[in-house]
């Protein structure tokens, strides 16, 4: 099982034991609940539009930040004071191909120079990186100290929504030529952006989303305890 599915099945094995996985083999459902729900996971997060299809913000982030990781790292341990590194990034990121040399150089000009100073670099389009002294002793010369990502945030429950719709359009093409093998449908979503949503937005969300078809019933889990479920129902909200 992947990640988003394991979350998934500790929820549902909460409600009942009788929870097959991919009953039908590698097609939809992702689970089958009580022998007739009809069960479809996947994750929600922030997303962009790329092209002509949506993109979650972390299949760029990530591979960034573990990309940054290594570089930093790789470029020699500690000479007495560490500099934390920080970097700043919207969308589209630099080809790695191209920025890796760059900052790679500049980074290896700084170790060089005997009168260091916290600077910024601001000379990349859509990238922009802060070095400053680090506070205690590392190991490494340069330690990553985290990245703003300029198109994740914005409000909660509005981003929620936002997705949510995406999400359930996305998942209701995927089903479609299955979704008469089963009287009902559910779609969990561990939930990446509100990662446990308070009770008023909780209540804001059932007041402006609407689960719409094929889907009987929409949960979004919370990642870090999957057993914390905010659920909704088409037509009414539970």
């Amino acid at each position: 099982m992947k990640p988003d599915e394991k979350l998934a099945f500790r929820y549902l094995t909460s409600l009942s034991s009788d929870v097959l996985y991919e009953p039908d083999g590698n097609v939809p459902p992702d689970f089958l609940l009580d022998g007739h729900v009809a069960v479809e996971v996947t994750r929600l997060s922030q997303r962009y539009r790329q092209g002509d299809r949506d993109r979650s913000l972390e299949e760029t982030a990530i591979p960034l930040g573990d990309r940054m990781y290594r570089l930093l790292t790789s470029l020699g341990p500690s000479s007495g004071q560490s500099w934390f590194v920080s970097w700043h990034f919207s969308r589209p990121i630099p080809d790695w191909k191209n920025l890796r040399p760059t900052l790679g150089g500049i980074l290896q000009n700084f170790m060089q120079d005997d009168q260091r100073r916290a600077f910024s670099l601001r000379t990349i389009e859509n990238f922009e990186l802060d070095v400053f002294p680090a506070s205690g002793k590392h190991a490494d010369f340069f330690v990553p100290a985290g990245y703003d990502d300029s198109q994740s945030g914005g409000v909660v429950v509005a981003e929620i929504i936002r997705n949510l719709e995406l999400r359930l359009l996305e998942k209701a093409n995927k089903i479609a030529a299955f979704r008469s093998r089963y009287p009902a449908w559910w779609l969990i979503l561990p939930d990446y952006i509100g990662t446990g949503l308070r009770e008023d937005d909780q209540q804001t969300v059932r007041e402006i989303f609407s689960v719409r078809e094929p889907f009987n019933r929409v949960i979004l889990l919370d990642p870090t305890d999957p057993l914390r479920a905010f659920g909704l129902t088409r037509n009414m909200a539970e």
